[in-house]
């Protein structure tokens, strides 16, 4: 397989999920895109995820867990108390306030319940790489991926965590999700050797996938869903229709995938994930300081202001926060 930092795609395709997790949250204001982009970003968010996991070469789990509370949950702990300070001041909360909030962060932020709504992600993805490292322990894809969907079956039977989360941590998230991140694990050494497209024959499929799904794509976007209204009511049609929105999202970025502006946000998503309602809180309040307003009016201007705060994100913001994290496991190491 490919060296992992000579995969641009792969950049990209993120930087094109966490526009998409944005977007969604500025709700009415982003037009049609904001009911188009829950069909699918929380799906690519961790199929992505499922692609990084195929370098995981790590033997030892606990050494494992270790690493992974360093990557995911350090930073996870230093969002919250940042978005917890800023809410608080903000909003002028008082103790109760502030209790209730670490309550919620102990925890683990349950899906839709902490202000801060992205960071549920971040718990979630704790949990299914560390349960995910487990049943990687058997070592036939065919199986793992068996595995998974079983899985994603009796949670979203017996669960429906897509509708009602409500386990610590994510875990019910976590365990309905997971098929995506089993299938990037097993797609994702294909999919590089695909999207090499060193071939005619790859050069059409790739072509005709990519207007078909983007045909479907516009039909969503439209709400004029033929095929819902065929198949809809299938348990697994959901995640289905989510894979192929996936696919156009993977063709999208290797199309763009020369474009190092978006490579570069493509690299901070955990990053930018943790920092949403930090930056959708300050930068208006930085702009008022000079006059400014942000005020949004229609679907292109809140696109552009997505794009916008991921940049001041990517430039301002994480770089010092990286810094505090790395001081965090240096005092931790001592």
């Amino acid at each position: 397989m490919e060296n992992r930092e000579r995969v641009k795609w792969v950049d990209i395709a993120k930087c094109l999920g966490i526009f998409a997790i944005y977007l969604g949250h500025f709700g009415e204001t982003a037009g049609k895109a904001h009911p188009f982009v829950f069909l699918y970003h929380v799906p690519l968010f961790f199929f992505l995820a499922g692609c990084m996991d195929s370098y995981d070469k790590e033997k030892n789990i606990l050494y494992y867990i270790a690493k992974k509370f360093k990557s995911i949950m350090l930073p996870f702990y230093l969002f919250c108390f940042l978005s917890i300070i800023i809410n608080v001041v903000q909003n002028d909360a008082g103790i109760p306030d502030i209790q209730e909030a670490l309550l919620l962060v102990a925890k683990g932020n349950v899906r839709n319940t902490f202000f801060a709504s992205s960071l549920w992600f971040l718990t979630c993805l704790f949990l299914m790489e560390i349960i995910f490292k487990i049943i990687k322990l058997e070592k036939y894809n065919y199986i793992i991926f068996i595995t998974c969907l079983v899985i994603h079956l009796v949670v979203a039977k017996a669960l429906a965590p897509q509708d009602l989360p409500r386990w610590y941590y994510n875990l019910d998230s976590a365990l309905f999700y997971m098929l995506f991140f089993a299938i990037g694990y097993i797609a994702y050494p294909h999919i590089v050797e695909f999207l090499r497209l060193n071939t005619r024959r790859k050069k059409v499929i790739f072509v005709v996938t990519g207007v078909l799904t983007a045909a479907y794509s516009i039909m969503l976007f439209e709400k004029v869903d033929y095929i819902n209204s065929i198949f809809g009511n299938m348990i697994l049609f959901p995640s289905f229709r989510a894979l192929l929105l996936i696919w156009l999202n993977l063709v999208i970025a290797r199309l763009l995938e020369n474009i190092s502006l978006l490579s570069k946000i493509g690299r901070e998503t955990l990053y930018l994930c943790g920092n949403e309602y930090i930056i959708k809180t300050l930068v208006p309040c930085l702009l008022g300081i000079f006059g400014l307003s942000c005020k949004l009016t229609g679907p292109l201007p809140t696109y552009l202001y997505v794009l916008f705060l991921l940049i001041i994100c990517v430039k301002f913001f994480i770089p010092w926060e990286k810094k505090i994290i790395t001081e965090i496991i240096y005092t931790l190491k001592k």
